[in-house]
């Protein structure tokens, strides 16, 4: 059952649908129910974070974002639907958790008004490492590379 959210982003407001836990694990696997390889990513995610696991969908954005861990302890990803990549966001929100699966690190500084530059700055590096490490991932799932990444705002989500 999903829940009314909102998500705010440094440049915009959206308002979308919370899934929790077996709900959030369902709908991934029916939006990537047709693309094998990535289905299999898919069900070793949802899998390994079980009930941690949240996904939001906001129909109005145009992009997506992951929170490795949020304040209660749980993973979330942000999609937006409002784009022609929706599936390709959806698998690269899906790669940085399989990292983490893995046992790839995570950042562990939180964005506050004190330490906004150091977050930005270390979120920045450590986003671009991820995404080295992910980008043969995604590929080799048999998607297209020129989607690997979609613009976002120049404040970042």
């Amino acid at each position: 059952m999903a829940n009314k959210t909102q998500w705010l982003t440094s440049t915009d407001y959206f308002e979308g649908l919370l899934y929790d836990g077996a709900d959030a694990r369902a709908l991934i696997l029916d939006m990537l129910s047709n693309r094998s390889p990535c289905s299999k990513l898919a069900r070793n995610v949802t899998s390994f974070f079980g009930e941690d696991l949240r996904l939001s969908t906001y129909p109005d954005a145009a992009y997506s974002s992951v929170y490795t861990y949020t304040v209660d302890d749980k993973v979330h990803i942000r999609l937006g639907l409002a784009s022609d990549r929706v599936m390709e966001s959806l698998v690269h929100e899906l790669l940085h958790l399989e990292l983490l699966r893995e046992g790839f690190p995570r950042l562990d500084i939180h964005d506050t008004p004190q330490n906004r530059d150091a977050f930005h700055s270390h979120y920045g590096l450590f986003n671009y490492l991820q995404h080295e490490v992910m980008y043969p991932m995604y590929v080799s799932l048999g998607l297209g590379s020129s989607r690997f990444l979609a613009e976002v705002p120049s404040k970042g989500v």
